[in-house]
C-alpha cells in the first residue's frame, strides 16, 4: 500500500536537511551547456563513481543528457550570484566567465570549491527524477573557501561566525516557530511572486531564520544589527527597555540629528507594518550585508555595516510613501506576528519586487502580508 505524502510536507521536512550546491556542466558542439543541482553524492570509491539527480523536466538536463561526459563544479559561498545564473532560463549562462576546460572538455567555472570530471556511467529511472551515475576521469580542489549550501528553502554557508545563527536556547525555539510559519510563508512568496522571510530579534541582532520564493536571495542565519531604522516590527510594539536598546545600538556618533525613532515606531504601529523604500542607499545596505555575511564578524565589517545601517534611516517609514509619479518605490516590507500577549514572536518580511508599484497593487501586497501575519499568529498561539 503506497502512502500519500503531501508535497509541501515533503519540502519541508527534507528542507531540513542542508545539502551542497554544484553546477553540472558539458561541452556540446553548439557550445557550453550547465544547470544547477542540489542532490549530487559520491557513490563508489572503487571504482570511483558519483552521481547526481536531475528532474526529467529539466530543460537544461535535456541538453546536457546529449553528453557522454560532463563536469561537476563545487560551488564557493561567495558564489550565489554565479548559482542564480545556472538556474535562471538565461540564454547564455557562460557569458563573461573566464572558464577553462577539464580534460573531457566541459567547462570549469571560475571560484569553485573542487571539481570532478567524469564520463557518463549508467542512468536509472527514479520517479519524476533520473540517477545519473559518471565515472571519474579526473578531479581537483579549488578555492580554499566555505561551500554554498541549501538549507530550508534559501542559500547560505557553513560557518562557525557569530554573523550565522547558532544553538543560542532563544533561537532554538524560534526555529520551531519558524517551522510552523514556513507553510503559510511559502503559500505567500507564490502567490505575490516575492521572496518571503522569517526573522527574529536575538539580543541585539536580527536573524533570519527561513525564507520562501523561487528568486530568493536571502541568506540564512544572517545577522544584522537591531538598529534603526532595521527591525522596526520588532521594537514597536515592545517594552521602553527593547526601545531603547533599539535605538542605542545605533550609536550616538551615527545617529541621524533629525530622525526621531518614537515617531517612526508610532507610525509602523499605526499601520501595522514598516516599509523600506527602494533606492541607492537600500540596495547599498544589502550589498554590505552580503558582504558582511560572505566575510565573517570581524571587528570592521560590523562597524561599516552599523554605518550603512544609520545612511539608510530617513528611507524606511516615511510618512509620504509615493513619489512624484505616484509610484511606490518597495524595497522591503514587514509586518509582525504578534504573540497572545501582544508582543512581536517573528516578523515575516517581503522582497524581490521588480517595480515600482502604484498605491492599489502596495495595498493589495500589504494585505496579503498581513493576512499571512494573522494566519501565523493563530498557528503559534498554542506555543505561548
Amino acid at each position: 500500500m503506497n502512502a500519500v505524502i503531501n508535497p509541501l510536507d515533503y519540502r519541508r521536512v527534507l528542507g531540513n536537511f542542508p545539502t551542497g550546491v554544484v553546477v553540472v556542466t558539458a561541452a556540446l558542439d553548439e557550445g557550453p551547456v550547465g544547470m544547477v543541482v542540489g542532490s549530487f553524492t559520491s557513490v563508489s570509491l572503487d571504482p570511483p563513481l558519483v552521481a547526481f539527480l536531475p528532474m526529467k523536466s529539466s530543460s537544461s538536463f535535456q541538453k546536457l543528457s546529449r553528453s557522454t561526459t560532463f563536469c561537476v563544479n563545487f560551488l564557493g559561498a561567495h558564489q550565489e550570484a554565479l548559482c542564480r545564473t545556472f538556474a535562471s532560463k538565461a540564454s547564455d549562462k557562460f557569458a563573461g566567465l573566464d572558464w577553462l576546460r577539464a580534460p573531457s572538455g566541459s567547462p570549469i567555472l571560475p571560484g569553485v570549491t573542487g571539481w570532478v570530471d567524469c564520463a557518463l556511467d549508467t542512468v536509472h529511472d527514479a520517479g519524476d527524477h533520473v540517477i545519473v551515475v559518471g565515472r571519474v576521469t579526473a578531479l581537483s580542489t579549488g578555492n580554499d573557501i566555505a561551500p554554498l549550501l541549501f538549507f530550508r528553502g534559501g542559500y547560505g554557508r557553513f560557518s562557525t561566525s557569530s554573523l550565522v545563527a547558532g544553538n543560542e536556547p532563544d533561537l532554538l525555539t524560534h526555529l520551531k516557530l519558524a517551522d510552523v510559519a514556513r507553510p503559510f510563508i511559502e503559500e505567500l512568496a507564490g502567490k505575490l511572486d516575492l521572496v518571503a522571510t522569517v526573522t527574529v530579534r536575538s539580543g541585539r541582532e536580527i536573524v533570519l531564520l527561513a525564507s520562501a520564493g523561487q528568486a530568493t536571495v536571502s541568506r540564512l542565519g544572517e545577522r544584522v544589527p537591531f538598529a534603526p531604522p532595521l527591525g522596526a516590527v520588532h521594537a514597536a510594539w515592545e517594552t521602553p527597555d527593547v526601545v531603547a536598546l533599539w535605538i542605542a545600538n545605533l550609536g550616538a556618533d551615527a545617529m541621524p540629528a533629525d530622525q526621531t525613532f518614537a515617531e517612526t515606531l508610532e507610525r509602523v504601529r499605526r499601520r501595522g507594518w514598516s516599509i523600506g523604500v527602494d533606492g541607492p542607499r537600500h540596495r547599498k545596505l544589502q550589498a554590505e550585508m552580503a558582504k558582511a555575511l560572505s566575510a565573517g564578524h570581524s571587528p570592521e565589517t560590523v562597524e561599516t555595516l552599523r554605518r550603512t545601517v544609520a545612511e539608510t534611516a530617513m528611507t524606511h517609514d516615511p510618512e509620504v510613501l509615493a513619489g512624484a509619479d505616484g509610484l511606490i518605490p518597495v524595497g522591503v516590507i514587514s509586518a509582525p506576528v504578534r504573540t497572545p500577549s501582544g508582543h512581536a514572536a517573528f516578523g515575516i518580511s517581503l522582497t524581490g519586487f521588480d517595480r515600482n508599484l502604484d498605491r492599489s497593487s502596495f495595498d493589495g501586497v500589504v494585505s496579503a502580508l498581513l493576512s499571512t501575519c494573522g494566519d501565523t499568529a493563530r498557528a503559534i498561539a498554542r506555543y505561548f
